[in-house]
């Protein structure tokens, strides 16, 4: 429940509740290592803190939850770990962020095709049209 919370969030780019949320990821989920498909406590925790402008942070969770999700072969939602970090370098926006979400966005494509993910290869294709002509309109304004 929590990490469904989490994700909710994450789609909505809400914040409604996200301390209880947080910690409830944190001590049920994270703490014990309960792992359930489709949902991982260190992408949920990422989640939570890009939304709570806690890049670093949330860039750290990102890798630690690419870690364990490559132990345990859990392709599908590896490959929504890269898509999900890469989203959250494009909606943050910062200036190199476009270019930082890039080879993420690249990697998430590939492993989405691997796997037939129609819907997210949809997704992704969508960000990585609307993220360069983000980066157009950034160069543009830069000369």
């Amino acid at each position: 429940m929590a990490c469904g919370a989490a994700t909710t969030l994450w789609f909505l780019q809400r914040t409604d509740h996200i301390e209880v949320i947080a910690r409830n990821v944190h001590d049920k989920v994270l703490l014990p290592d309960f792992r359930g498909p489709m949902y991982d406590a260190r992408l949920s925790m990422a989640h939570l803190c890009a939304l709570q402008g806690h890049y670093d942070e949330a860039r750290d969770w990102f890798a630690k939850a690419r870690t364990v999700l490559d132990e345990q072969g859990a392709r599908p939602l590896r490959a929504i770990v890269d898509f999900d970090e890469a989203l959250m370098y494009c909606r943050r926006g910062k200036r190199g962020d476009i270019e930082t979400a890039q080879p993420l966005l690249d990697a998430a494509l590939q492993q989405f095709h691997a796997v037939g993910m129609t819907g997210w290869i949809r997704r992704a294709e969508a960000l990585l049209k609307s993220s360069a002509a983000d980066g157009a309109r950034a160069k543009e304004h830069s000369q």
